[in-house]
């Protein structure tokens, strides 16, 4: 019974390194990828949206975001984007961006609304939603630089 400790200690190690390497990967409470954009200054956690399935639920169903928190949609090529808020019960604002992280558009997203959201330009690469004002109230337009972006176009 006196070797119970090393199996002891070896277990707990082994734990410890597994705990440890569970930080360093970030990820939304809804099983998405997360990354740290900064804009002006700012930093955004963003959930990244990169499939057809994550692209199509976004922030549906859910009832609030916290402050400095977003979604990142990566299209798979350059078009002219358009988003609706069908079962999302968050007012939001959507940056439409072009391929090198630039803000092109801002629009404001009410909840529920079944209307589309469409960009003017048909050069969009990613979009990204945070709560509605957020912009604004940091005054970002368009121009604005956005850094720390999921590649484009995403890995398939």
């Amino acid at each position: 019974m006196k070797n119970w400790r090393p199996i002891f200690w070896l277990m707990f190690v082994f734990a410890w390194v597994g705990c440890s390497r569970e930080k360093e990967v970030v990820s939304s409470p809804f099983a998405l990828p997360v990354v740290t954009l900064e804009i002006a200054g700012n930093k955004v956690q963003a959930e990244v949206a990169d499939t057809p399935q994550t692209m199509a639920s976004g922030l549906m169903h859910r009832k609030s975001m916290a402050e400095n928190s977003g979604m990142i949609f990566v299209f798979a090529s350059e078009r002219q984007a358009s988003f609706w808020m069908r079962n999302t019960h968050i007012p939001l604002d959507i940056a439409y961006l072009d391929r090198e992280g630039r803000v092109k558009e801002i629009h404001p997203a009410q909840p529920l609304d079944e209307d589309a959201v469409v960009s003017g330009s048909t050069r969009i690469a990613y979009a990204l939603e945070l709560n509605q004002g957020w912009f604004a109230n940091r005054g970002i337009t368009p121009g604005t630089q956005v850094k720390g972006l999921p590649p484009f176009p995403p890995r398939q």
